[in-house]
């Protein structure tokens, strides 16, 4: 996973980055962090804080792993649901 906190991170696609950022935010909406939560996070990663920082502090009470290595199996096992239903509808 890339580190986004580095000031000179930058996707080499931005528009790459752009669609991998809303279907995360799709990933995240569908285990039910709402716009509160998404809020929370930016805040924090404004302050300097990691998105392992935030996750560990935030997770319990939101509904998502506390680690991100369970959150990846989670988002993994979510992209291929969501790969499979668009399959399944193109071959209508």
């Amino acid at each position: 996973m890339a580190n986004t906190n580095d000031p000179e991170f930058v996707g080499e696609n931005p528009g790459e980055s752009y669609l991998q950022v809303l279907i995360f935010h799709d990933f995240l909406a569908a285990h039910g962090v709402g716009p509160r939560e998404l809020n929370s996070l930016m805040s924090a990663i404004s302050k300097g804080d990691s998105f392992e920082d935030w996750l560990e502090r935030e997770a319990g009470r939101i509904g998502l792993p506390d680690s991100v290595s369970t959150l990846a199996a989670l988002w993994t096992a979510w992209l291929e649901g969501e790969r499979i239903e668009r399959q399944e509808f193109l071959q209508r």
